[in-house]
C-alpha cells in the first residue's frame, strides 16, 4: 500500500494511505462538478428575457418552490460577497498606499457607509435596467447590488486598517529584498490582512440575510419588481397571510446558514490559521472535515500546476510598476507641487460633478 504524505496546519505532515486519497479525489471532483453545475444552471436562470407580462410582481408560494428559491437566494449573495471582496482589495490598496488617494478615499467611503441601503436600491434600480435592457439580469443585478451594499463597506475598512498596521519588522524585510508590488500584495499584505477579512466576509454575508426581502421584491416608483428568492417568498406569504410558510422559510434559512458554515466558513477559518502572526501556536487547533479531506486530495497539486503559469505571467507584467523599497525620496517641494497638482484636480472634479447634479436637479424639476 502506498502512503502519501500532505500538510496540515503550520506545515506539519499527515501520512496518507493510497485508498483515502483516491476516494478524497472522487468526493472533491463531485463536488467540484457540482458547484459548476448550479452554478452555469443559477446562471442561465438570472439571464431569461422578460416575458410579455413584464417583470413580475409576485412569486408563487408554493412550498415545491422554497429550495430553488433558497438557491437563488445563496446565489445572489455569493455573487455579492465575490463582487465586494473584488472591491475590498482594490479600493483599501489604492487607499492604502496612496497618501494623496486615501485622503479621498476613505471620507468617501464613510459616506457611502452613512447611506441607507434601501436608497442605493431606489437610487440604482433604474440605471440596471437600462444596461440589461429586456433581460432580467437588470433586476437580478440590481438586487446584488443592494446587497453588496451591506457587505462591502465594512470589508473595506477592515483590509485598509491590515494594510496600516502590519508589522514594522516584515514591511522592513519585504523592502529590503525589494519585491514587486504584486510579490508583496501576496507575500505580506494578504496573508497579514487574511484572518480579519475572512471574519468579517463572514459577519457581512450574515448581515445580507437582513436584506434579503427589500432585495428580492423590490419597490420604486409605486412598481414592485419580485425576484424567486427566499426573501421574496417569505415577503409573498406574509402579504397571502400563509403562516406556516413563513416557518418553512426560516427553516431552510437555518439548514443553509449551518451548511455555508460547514462548507466555506469552518474550512476557511481553519486554514487562515497559519497566517496567525503570533509568537506561540494557537491554543485550540481549529478543525474542519471539509478542509482535511481537500488536503488528503491532490486538489492542491493541480490548482498549483494550473496557476503556476498565470502567477508567473502576472509576476512578469507586473514588474515595469516598481519594487518595495526602490524609490528614492522625494524632496518636500516635489511632494507639495503634487500634493497641489492632485487638490486641484480633485477640485476640478468635484465642481464637475456638482455642476452635473445641479444641472440634472434643474431639468427634471424645471
Amino acid at each position: 500500500m502506498t502512503i502519501f504524505t500532505t500538510s496540515g496546519k503550520n506545515g506539519a505532515s499527515t501520512q496518507v494511505d493510497e485508498n483515502t486519497r483516491f476516494w478524497s479525489d472522487i468526493i472533491v471532483c463531485v463536488g467540484i462538478i457540482a458547484l459548476f453545475g448550479v452554478s452555469a444552471f443559477l446562471l442561465q436562470r438570472i439571464n431569461q428575457p422578460i416575458g410579455p407580462k413584464g417583470i413580475p410582481s409576485t412569486v408563487s408560494t408554493d412550498l415545491i418552490n422554497l429550495p430553488y428559491y433558497t438557491l437563488r437566494s445563496v446565489f445572489r449573495m455569493m455573487l455579492a460577497l465575490i463582487a465586494s471582496l473584488i472591491f475590498t482589495i482594490v479600493y483599501g490598496s489604492l487607499a492604502a498606499r496612496s497618501r494623496r488617494l486615501g485622503k479621498v478615499l476613505i471620507p468617501l467611503l464613510d459616506i457611502l457607509q452613512s447611506v441607507p441601503i434601501l436608497g442605493f436600491l431606489s437610487a440604482t434600480v433604474t440605471i440596471w435596467l437600462v444596461i440589461f435592457p429586456g433581460s432580467m439580469m437588470g433586476v437580478e443585478a440590481a438586487s446584488i447590488f443592494a446587497i453588496f451594499t451591506s457587505q462591502a463597506w465594512n470589508m473595506t475598512f477592515s483590509f485598509h486598517r491590515s494594510l496600516l498596521s502590519e508589522p514594522k519588522e516584515l514591511d522592513e524585510a519585504v523592502r529590503s529584498l525589494q519585491l514587486t508590488h504584486w510579490q508583496r500584495f501576496w507575500v505580506l499584505d494578504m496573508p497579514n490582512a487574511m484572518i480579519p477579512l475572512l471574519w468579517n466576509c463572514m459577519m457581512s454575508v450574515g448581515g445580507g440575510w437582513f436584506f434579503l426581502t427589500a432585495s428580492e421584491m423590490i419597490s420604486v416608483n409605486n412598481h414592485t419588481y419580485a425576484l424567486p428568492g427566499v426573501g421574496s417568498f417569505v415577503a409573498q406569504s406574509a402579504a397571502e397571510n400563509k403562516l406556516g410558510n413563513i416557518w418553512w422559510a426560516i427553516l431552510s434559512m437555518i439548514v443553509v446558514v449551518l451548511a455555508i458554515d460547514f462548507f466555506l466558513w469552518k474550512p476557511l477559518t481553519a486554514w487562515a490559521e497559519r497566517f496567525r502572526i503570533t509568537q506561540s501556536a494557537s491554543d485550540e487547533e481549529r478543525k474542519s472535515a471539509v478542509l482535511t479531506l481537500i488536503r488528503h486530495s491532490h486538489a492542491d497539486e493541480v490548482i498549483s500546476k494550473l496557476f503556476s503559469p498565470i502567477r508567473e505571467w502576472l509576476e512578469i507584467i507586473t514588474r515595469p510598476f516598481g519594487r518595495t523599497g526602490s524609490q528614492w525620496p522625494r524632496k518636500a517641494s516635489q511632494r507639495k507641487l503634487g500634493d497641489l497638482v492632485f487638490n486641484i484636480v480633485m477640485a476640478v472634479l468635484i465642481l464637475g460633478l456638482a455642476a452635473q447634479m445641479l444641472y440634472f436637479v434643474a431639468t427634471r424639476t424645471g
